[in-house]
């Protein structure tokens, strides 16, 4: 009987836990929620109440009561189940990754973060095998504005930003950092010389030699040290009025004359 009614109480302290979770959530700390709260408790829980479960079925069978039988029964049988669905819940909580720390994250993938720049500033066919390159960065395929998008056809676009532009200087501007989400969003302006052929949602634009300067924003999100998505906004129409020619075709599409 004491150990049934020391699960009762174990029970009754869960909801407590529940606040203290999250109110350590909202402070953005949810690794050391899991880590020293979360868990001890979750198997002091399991273990009180499984035993305390238990017992009360136990119990139901010794009580000569039908009704005290009925309701010891019913009770033991409810924080048998309990006790099972703790069990599922440590179990696929301690099968996820364990969570980085915001400080870790924001380390980690500022070095992720670094390694794109370059890898974008370098045509791809200066490395070795350009696709393992990407590999090394991005998943396979990587979703690109919701669209599952190939590797090969990342180093293909990487290979025509390269035939159209040289001289590449990115320029970060902001930067938001998730770690809980896997989400890392940067604003950034990019600067090149157009010296190629350029293919844009308009048609193909000749090398003009002139400096363009755009802003980009990127939002990524990564799964252990690889991109698996990206929402990207390019400002490519701005680009497009700096190179357009006054007389030329792309003209009437973009409106008055380059300033």
């Amino acid at each position: 009987m004491t150990q049934f009614l020391l699960a009762v109480f174990v029970l009754s302290l869960l909801p407590i836990v529940v606040a203290a979770m999250m109110v350590l959530f909202a402070h953005g700390r949810k690794e050391q929620a899991f880590g020293f709260i979360i868990a001890p408790v979750l198997l002091v829980a399991i273990i009180g109440v499984f035993t305390g479960g238990f017992s009360g079925v136990l119990l139901a069978v010794r009580l000569e009561t039908p009704g005290a039988r009925i309701a010891t029964g019913v009770i033991g049988g409810l924080l048998l189940a309990f006790a099972v669905l703790l069990v599922v819940a440590f179990a696929v909580q301690a099968s996820r990754p364990l969570p980085v720390s915001e400080r870790a994250g924001r380390t980690a993938w500022v070095a992720i973060e670094d390694r794109l720049i370059e890898l974008w500033k370098r045509p791809p066919d200066e490395h070795a095998d350009p696709l393992r390159a990407f590999a090394e960065l991005y998943a396979d395929p990587v979703f690109i504005n919701g669209v599952a998008t190939p590797l090969t056809e990342v180093v293909e676009r990487a290979r025509a930003l390269h035939v159209a532009f040289s001289d590449h200087v990115f320029q970060l501007l902001d930067r938001v950092v998730q770690s809980s989400s896997g989400l890392l969003a940067i604003s950034f302006r990019h600067t090149a010389r157009h010296v190629g052929p350029w293919r844009t949602a308009l048609g193909e634009v000749p090398a003009t030699g002139r400096t363009v300067t755009g802003l980009g924003i990127d939002i990524l999100t990564i799964v252990g040290d690889r991109v698996h998505k990206i929402l990207v906004v390019a400002d490519e129409l701005q680009r497009l009025v700096q190179v357009a020619e006054p007389s030329g075709p792309l003209r009437p599409l973009l409106g008055g004359p380059v300033r």
